[in-house]
């Protein structure tokens, strides 16, 4: 049994989370933390969820993830880093689901996977992950075509453009070599409570393609935490993303 505590436990994906690892059969949730104006501080998770009481209680603390055998991280830029920090000093494997992170932000998550096992995954859904794998197969072919990158996500989401439409173009970048799509060349819009949407488009003279994916509920994202969180658990020092996850035969 895989004894998990989660960061960020009182927003709309913790919520997702809470209600996904305490049901599954190989892990127990056995703590979760908010930040410290939160209102709901002290109500049992289950409560929080909507579900059956945990016997479980909202924490402004990650210290009480001691006992944790994996912290999931969905929480603040700043709060994930004060999270590794601590998961570092207590040799604690993290999830980090939080995206918007600079470069310097980057170095020191980098500096932290010198010391645990750390998943950086901006997205956790098959779908998105899938489609990399398509960006991979076609290759240099994509030299050929005009790309553009679209997303849409919920009104209060931070980080524009989304941690997954960068994650698409450094894919395409990588494949080619080169820069050939820019943070700058992505249209990205925020409105409503939109789960997340992203929409690629290949263009070259007479003819397009477009591959589109949508999410209708945030339980898509924290059904792949779990199968990430438990992937993670078995693993080596090192930092690891998304695509050492959900490996594709070809």
């Amino acid at each position: 049994m895989l004894n998990i505590f989660i960061s960020g436990a009182s927003g709309k994906m913790g919520i997702s989370l809470i209600r996904a690892f305490s049901s599954h059969d190989d892990t127990k949730l056995i703590g979760g933390c908010s930040s410290q104006a939160n209102s709901s501080l002290g109500q049992d998770l289950g409560k929080l969820a909507d579900t059956d009481l945990l016997g479980v209680l909202l924490s402004s603390n990650v210290e009480e993830a001691e006992k944790a055998d994996l912290i999931v991280d969905f929480s603040s830029i700043q709060n994930s880093l004060q999270v590794l920090e601590y998961a570092s000093e207590k040799s604690i494997p993290v999830l980090v689901g939080t995206t918007g992170f600079g470069t310097t932000d980057l170095s020191k998550i980098t500096n932290f996977s010198k010391n645990i096992p750390i998943l950086l995954a901006p997205n956790t859904s098959l779908g998105i992950n899938l489609i990399k794998k398509v960006i991979t197969f076609l290759g240099k072919e994509l030299q050929n075509y005009d790309i553009n990158i679209k997303e849409k996500h919920h009104a209060s989401k931070k980080d524009n453009p989304s941690g997954t439409a960068k994650d698409i173009a450094n894919t395409v970048n990588q494949i080619l070599g080169k820069d050939k799509i820019s943070y700058r060349d992505i249209d990205s819009e925020r409105k409503g409570d939109i789960k997340g949407e992203h929409k690629l488009t290949f263009k070259e003279d007479y003819e397009e393609i477009q591959i589109i994916h949508k999410v209708t509920d945030r339980s898509v994202f924290a059904k792949g935490a779990v199968e990430a969180a438990i992937w993670l658990s078995k693993k080596e020092v090192g930092l690891y993303e998304m695509s050492d996850v959900f490996t594709f035969s070809s």
